[in-house]
Parts: C-alpha cells; sequence; structure tokens
C-alpha cells in the first residue's frame, strides 16, 4: 500500500481517486464484467502489486483507449450494478 501511495505522488494522481479507480478495475475484472482487452493484456487481481502499480502509471498517462480513461465514475459505473450505493460508487461521487 506504501508503494502504491509514493507513486501516486510521483504520478501526479489523488490518492483516493486512483485507489477508487484500481480497486473498480479489479472488481470488473475479477467478476467478468472487464476482460484483459479491457486491461491492455495486463490482467490484474487483488494483491498482484505489480499489476496495480502498472495499471498506475497507465493510469497517469492517461491511455486514451481504455476505460480508464473515461475516469472513476465511468469505471465505477461499468462494475457496480445500477442504484447500487457501495463505497465505490460513494467515493466516485463524492464531492471534495
Amino acid at each position: 500500500m506504501l508503494r502504491a501511495a509514493q507513486a501516486c505522488d510521483e504520478f501526479g494522481l489523488d490518492t483516493i481517486s486512483t485507489g477508487n479507480l484500481v480497486g473498480a478495475v479489479i472488481e470488473g475484472y475479477e467478476t467478468g464484467i472487464l476482460n484483459v482487452k479491457d486491461l491492455d493484456e495486463q490482467p490484474i487481481t487483488w494483491g498482484d502489486e505489480e499489476a496495480i502499480l502498472e495499471l498506475m502509471r497507465k493510469i497517469a498517462k492517461d491511455k486514451p483507449a481504455s476505460l480508464r480513461s473515461q475516469g472513476v465514475p465511468a469505471a465505477v459505473d461499468k462494475v457496480e450494478p445500477a442504484g447500487a450505493l457501495s463505497p465505490a460508487r460513494f467515493c466516485a461521487r463524492a464531492t471534495r
């Protein structure tokens, strides 16, 4: 977790938004909503530190060909059922 927080600092990413997006992507992949094509052929699972850090690098570069570039709310909308009020959806919609 500390490496992820350091990576956010290095890439200039908000830790909360990035964590929500990474969590939504992992959940989407593990439940079959997203596939490896959606992830640029890079599978990702909970605890896979290198895959998570690579996803964060790609988020920072804002690769336009993937769901990442649409932001946290779009990712959560694809992963979460409509009308669900999960922590990911709540954080994705929160204003700061």
